[in-house]
């Protein structure tokens, strides 16, 4: 119950704060982004060894590929 109640105090706090949301969500995308960038790495290296092995570890990097339903979207302000 109180995690529920800290996570509605915190929507409400980034909702009265535009700023802070957005600087939120710059932090969180630029952390996937690195996250990504450190499981490639950890591909390539695989891969120079075994390709077919790394491929099949990592298959989720291909998963897309053949996804219709992928979309992509910018909002500026």
């Amino acid at each position: 119950m109180a995690a529920i109640l800290r996570k509605k105090e915190i929507e409400q706090l980034l909702e009265d704060n535009p700023e802070l949301e957005n600087n939120f969500r710059k932090a969180s995308a630029l952390t996937s982004l690195v996250n990504a960038c450190n499981e490639y790495k950890e591909f390539a290296k695989e891969y120079d060894k075994d390709p077919y092995a790394a491929v099949a570890k990592y298959s989720h990097f291909f998963d897309h590929l053949n996804d219709q339903s992928s979309r992509y979207s910018m909002s500026f302000e």
